[in-house]
């Protein structure tokens, strides 16, 4: 009985020293992008040959089981560059994205026609566009 008691106790011990880190659920929120807390994913040109940029917002991963269809909640920001007089920001955009574990994910993100920052030093306007990305892996 000692021996068991001993066994537990050891256990117990180790169970402790190992250590994991945890994260608490939160609501999802669109914030500003800053240099620390996105990727850049994409860019390109519009057809009226405005440069621009998506970020994402980097969130922890989670594990998925092969075979899944996976629906992603995603907020994309898209900076354009350099704007034309007149030029007017699509309200929606096709997007494709590679997730970087083999599968792609795509789908119609849009814009709320309200929400904008504007960079007067570096000539740029940023919109999120907010939407569900959906793919199979």
């Amino acid at each position: 009985m000692k021996k068991f008691i001993s066994f537990l106790f050891v256990l117990c011990v180790l169970m402790m020293s190992f250590s994991t880190t945890a994260f608490a659920a939160t609501k999802s929120q669109v914030t500003y992008p800053t240099v620390k807390n996105t990727i850049l994913v994409g860019q390109g040109y519009t057809t009226d040959g405005v440069k621009y940029e998506v970020y994402e917002i980097k969130n922890n991963s989670s594990t998925v089981t092969p075979n899944t269809v996976v629906t992603l909640n995603v907020t994309r920001w898209v900076r354009y560059y350099d704007i034309p007089v007149g030029f007017v920001a699509p309200s929606s955009i096709y997007w494709e994205e590679d997730t970087g574990c083999g599968y792609k994910v795509t789908g119609t993100l849009y814009w709320d026609g309200f929400t904008a920052h504007f960079n007067g030093i570096d000539h740029y306007i940023e919109l999120p566009y907010m939407g569900k990305l959906v793919g199979n892996i």
